[in-house]
């Protein structure tokens, strides 16, 4: 079996590569699990209530999984956290892509099998792809639309790929700051609004409340997108772009490139040696704990999860 992340792995280190063909994470970044919660619940639930089902999911993988934290916090306020802007990012989605959600079947690559990544649109012959982001850049979109998880799947596919950036802000002491977390609430009428970063809203005052989405249930999920959207807010976190399908020429060169990759993969018998320039960016490698500990350890000795059966 091949995929997107196990490509990605490879190209970042081969030891990494090696270690995550057998072993998945023993935790998971707020961000991939939040992630994995919203692909879930966009495949999987009919309910018109898909954002709490979201926020159920996060709940969930916390539970069964567990939160790989590098800011400080509390592990069940981190997860809270994030089960609360699931529960918006899920609601914002199924109102964009519809009930007509699913996940590619897999597909042979010479003498492997290719697991998809992503989502698709099976009435549309379209793909898609959610990425949680901290911040727009042109350098994000480019490389998101270089990366395997975008050209791999088209390549592979041979569909074109619609892919949604959600800007979820910085994170700071294990929580997100912007729109999809925290707003501004009205002491008297319990309105809630939405500040620019660009410019001043009219008639904002000091007595506005900051608050966090996750304590203030009471407020809607409808309403609190809808006061997004008003506030030119929604806008500003969400941006999106196509990728064509690739020409016949590089359809074939990046189908060969996987194969081979693959063949790389699987050959790889003896631990390879580390890159160190990868351990810790552009993100922290999971498996740094076993590279790092004071003794030669395998990931099972540190509680790393078995792929197979997953």
């Amino acid at each position: 079996m091949i995929s997107a992340a196990l490509l990605s792995d490879l190209e970042s280190c081969q030891r990494r590569g090696y270690y995550s063909r057998d072993w998945l994470p023993r935790r998971l970044h707020p961000t991939e699990l939040t992630r994995q919660a919203i692909y879930k619940t966009l495949c999987g639930s009919e309910e018109n209530t898909i954002g709490e089902v979201a926020g159920s999911a996060v709940m969930e993988l916390c539970a069964n999984v567990g939160l790989d934290l590098v800011d400080t916090g509390h592990l069940y306020d981190v997860g809270l956290h994030h089960a609360a802007i699931a529960d918006l990012v899920a609601t914002w989605a199924r109102e964009r892509l519809g009930r007509d959600i699913g996940v590619p079947g897999d597909q042979d690559i010479g003498n492997h099998v290719w697991e998809s990544s992503c989502l698709c649109q099976p009435a549309a012959a379209r793909l898609v792809r959610i990425v949680l982001v901290d911040h727009f850049s042109d350098e994000r979109t480019l490389a998101e639309s270089r990366s395997w998880f975008t050209l791999g799947e088209i390549a592979v596919y041979g569909c074109p790929m619609d892919v949604y950036l959600v800007c979820l802000g910085q994170s700071r002491g294990g929580k997100r700051h912007s729109a999809w977390s925290k707003g501004l609430l009205h002491p008297r009428n319990r309105q809630v609004r939405f500040k620019r970063q660009a410019s001043k809203i009219e008639g904002f005052k000091e007595t506005w409340v900051p608050i966090w989405r996750e304590d203030h249930q009471e407020i809607s999920r409808e309403t609190w997108l809808g006061q997004m959207e008003r506030d030119g807010v929604l806008q500003d976190l969400t941006k999106s772009f196509t990728v064509e399908p690739l020409s016949p020429f590089h359809r074939m060169e990046a189908l060969g490139a996987i194969q081979r990759k693959a063949d790389t993969l699987s050959s790889l018998t003896a631990l390879p040696d580390p890159s160190y320039s990868a351990c810790d960016w552009p993100r922290p490698c999971p498996f740094r704990s076993v590279c790092f500990a004071p003794a030669r350890v395998t990931p099972k000795d540190l509680g790393f999860r078995l792929r197979v059966g997953e």
